[in-house]
C-alpha cells in the first residue's frame, strides 16, 4: 500500500493538489490507513484553528490599552536644571575688627548670598578641618515658591559628600571635612533651576 508524507497531506488539506492526486489520496483515506489517517486529521484540525483565529477580532478598547503599554514604559529623559550661581552680598570676614581685638580670622563666619529671587544665609563654624554649616533658604516670593522639603547637597569630586533637607522654615545643617572644589547645591525641580554656591571659594578666607 502506498503511503503519503506530511507535506502531501498538508497540500491535500489546503486544497492545492491536482484533481488526480487528490482523488488518489481521498481513496487512500477511505481505506482507513492507520498511518495516514492521523496525519490528515491533525493537519485538518490545525487548519480549522488557524481559520478561526483569523476571524477573531479583539475588542477595540483592549487593542488601544495594549498599544499604549510600550509608550508608557519609555523612560523619560532626565531634565537638566538651569544653574543659578549665588552671589555673595555679605561676609562677616569683611567687618572691621574692634579696636584691641586680636588679629586673625574668627572660627565662625556668617555669609549672605543672593540667587535671583532666592536668599541664602550661612553660618560656617570650623574646628580644625571639620566644618559645620548651618543655613536658611528663603525666597522673596514665598507665595509662589516653597522653601521646605528641598534637598541640599554638598558635592565634591563628582560625588554627594553630605546631604540634608530643609525644614518648614528653610533651615538645614551639614557637617563635612574641609576640602577643595566643594559646591553647595539646592535643586528646585518645580521650576527647573538649581541654586549653586562655590563653597571652596568662600572657605579660602580660613587659610
Amino acid at each position: 500500500m502506498k503511503h503519503f508524507d506530511i507535506t502531501e497531506w498538508a497540500d491535500f488539506v489546503l486544497g492545492t493538489l491536482a484533481a488526480a492526486q487528490r482523488d488518489e489520496m481521498a481513496s487512500h483515506l477511505a481505506s482507513e490507513c492507520p498511518d495516514c489517517r492521523p496525519v490528515q486529521q491533525m493537519l485538518q484540525q490545525v487548519r480549522e484553528v488557524a481559520a478561526a483565529d483569523a476571524l477573531y477580532s479583539p475588542p477595540a478598547d483592549l487593542v488601544a490599552a495594549v498599544a499604549s503599554i510600550p509608550a508608557s514604559r519609555i523612560p523619560e529623559r532626565p531634565r537638566l536644571l538651569d544653574r543659578i550661581l549665588a552671589t555673595l552680598t555679605y561676609d562677616s570676614f569683611a567687618d572691621l575688627q574692634h579696636e584691641g581685638a586680636r588679629s586673625g580670622q574668627p572660627a565662625s563666619r556668617q555669609l549672605a548670598l543672593q540667587a535671583g529671587s532666592y536668599r541664602l544665609e550661612l553660618q560656617m563654624d570650623r574646628s580644625n578641618s571639620q566644618v559645620t554649616l548651618v543655613g536658611q533658604f528663603a525666597c522673596d516670593k514665598p507665595e509662589t515658591n516653597r522653601v521646605d522639603g528641598l534637598p541640599v547637597l554638598l558635592l565634591g569630586s563628582g560625588k554627594v559628600l553630605a546631604q540634608a533637607v530643609t525644614n518648614d522654615f528653610g533651615e538645614f545643617c551639614l557637617e563635612y571635612r574641609q576640602r577643595t572644589k566643594l559646591r553647595l547645591c539646592i535643586p528646585l525641580e518645580h521650576n527647573g533651576t538649581q541654586i549653586e554656591v562655590a563653597l571652596s571659594r568662600l572657605e579660602s578666607g580660613y587659610a
